[in-house]
């Protein structure tokens, strides 16, 4: 009988701390809150490539140069900054063609240098654009809008994304009948810059793009003129309130 009741209160026990273990839970209401900030680019990027083949790596490689040099003095016309413009070193790649037998042979050399700069002024691209052509710019590799402080943005994004979390969770329990609490957790998504301009063809339409890219083409052909949109950067944020009891 003594062991019975032993047992029997620690049943009582038990049972008394989980109910108080329930009750100290808080009730909670999760939302997700989103925004978006958007900004006028700062700048254009654009991305190419000079190719020059021949038998010799050494006259290629002076091709090359006599095009880089060039398009540097098209772009002293348009006063970028050293700092917007960035070149890769010379890559130099052996081309091998098949003969009757389909045994592979040496044919030539390919040289090539990249080169990446940053238009500020965007209202001269068409103008720089036209100034490439004359200076041997044949394979355009991209062509897209920017902004320099693109963490600004994001951290803009996220703090109005945690404002809407908080007027939706308000709205919510406006009609319940009970108060919103502290925040007891919050995280993020994953966020990254959506790029958006317009492509414009010949005929003066407007094309929605998100990259635009040449293949090798024919001699000094570029993709079609872009009017560069707005730089719209997304946030979202999840958080959960403690819901209170009025």
């Amino acid at each position: 009988m003594k062991l019975f009741k032993i047992v029997l209160a620690c049943f009582l026990l038990g049972g008394l701390t989980q109910s108080l273990a329930a009750d100290s839970d808080p009730r909670t209401l999760t939302v997700r809150g989103e925004a978006e900030v958007e900004l006028e680019p700062d700048f254009i990027e654009m991305s190419f490539r000079l190719i020059e083949e021949n038998a010799s790596a050494t006259r290629a490689k002076d091709r090359v140069d006599e095009r880089i040099t060039a398009v540097i003095r098209a772009l002293e016309e348009f006063a970028i900054a050293n700092e917007d413009i960035s070149m890769s070193g010379v890559e130099v790649r052996r081309i091998f063609e098949r003969d009757r037998n389909e045994n592979q042979e040496f044919d030539r050399f390919e040289v090539s240098r990249s080169l990446t700069l940053k238009l500020r002024n965007i209202n001269d691209y068409e103008a720089l654009t036209a100034e490439l052509v004359e200076a041997g710019i044949g394979e355009l590799n991209g062509i897209q809008s920017g902004v320099d402080n693109e963490d600004e943005l994001t951290r803009q994004a996220l703090q109005a994304a945690a404002r809407d979390a908080r007027i939706r969770a308000e709205a919510i329990v406006s009609g319940l009948g009970v108060g919103l609490g502290a925040p007891l957790e919050v995280g993020e998504n994953q966020l990254r810059p959506i790029i958006n301009f317009q492509q414009r063809n010949a005929d003066g339409r407007a094309l929605e793009a998100v990259m635009v890219s040449a293949d090798r083409r024919g001699a000094d052909e570029l993709p079609p003129l872009f009017v560069p949109g707005n730089i719209q950067v997304y946030g979202t944020v999840w958080v959960v309130f403690e819901l209170l009891t009025e």
